[in-house]
């Protein structure tokens, strides 16, 4: 046996002894992640389980602990979510249309497009300030289920308007084709597509 070959099966064997060892390192810390997130949620549902009660569920906030609930901010909760995603549906699948469909392809869309991949990635915090200064101070809604409503709108309309775009391209053109083929207006080719990529659209 050559000695290069040597060399390369003691090469290749130490590679997989290597290999095998941060494989092991690897399994190892992901074991012991996992004991310590099991091991904080045994202690938090052991010391809390007890608490959480009818009362705890429909009481309102409290100075006294004792008496002390959640069902405003569940409430409160339900209400805000339902506000941003009216408002985050009808604008971002209403914008991925006209930039799909309607809007003259160039620098113009581009730079939009861009802006809107650039605003997916700006941290919340940035979002609650410009909602602080937008909806609660300049239109004047305070602290209101609105403006936390729109403010989270905000925060999930590119993801959405992203989602929108990439469902729409995604329709084969022989689909928008047979559409225009049949007579369909525009209006009905988007009706048409936009029922074809509904599974695809879930946010």
């Amino acid at each position: 046996m050559e000695p290069g070959y040597q060399h390369f099966q003691r090469s290749m064997s130490l590679r997989k002894w290597k290999g095998r060892i941060f494989h092991l390192i690897c399994m190892l810390a992901i074991l012991l992640v996992l004991l310590v997130l099991a091991t904080l949620l045994y202690n938090i549902i052991e010391q809390g389980w007890h608490r959480i009660n009818w009362e705890f569920l429909t009481g309102f906030p409290s100075r006294r602990p004792e008496r002390a609930g959640i069902y405003g901010a569940l409430i409160g909760s339900v209400y805000v979510i339902s506000v941003a995603s009216v408002t985050s549906f009808l604008l971002g699948v209403g914008a991925a249309v006209y930039l799909e469909e309607y809007a003259t392809r160039g620098w113009f869309v581009k730079a939009v497009q861009i802006n809107i991949s650039n605003l997916a990635g700006v941290p919340s915090v940035v979002y609650g300030l410009l909602g602080l200064e937008i909806f609660a101070r300049t239109l004047g809604l305070g602290d209101s289920v609105l403006a936390g409503g729109f403010t989270m709108g905000l925060l999930i309309l590119p993801i959405v308007i992203i989602a929108s775009e990439e469902a729409l391209r995604a329709v084969p053109p022989s689909i928008r084709e047979g559409a225009f083929a049949l007579g369909a207006s525009l209006g009905g080719k988007l009706f048409g597509t936009w029922f074809y990529r509904r599974p695809s659209l879930r946010y």
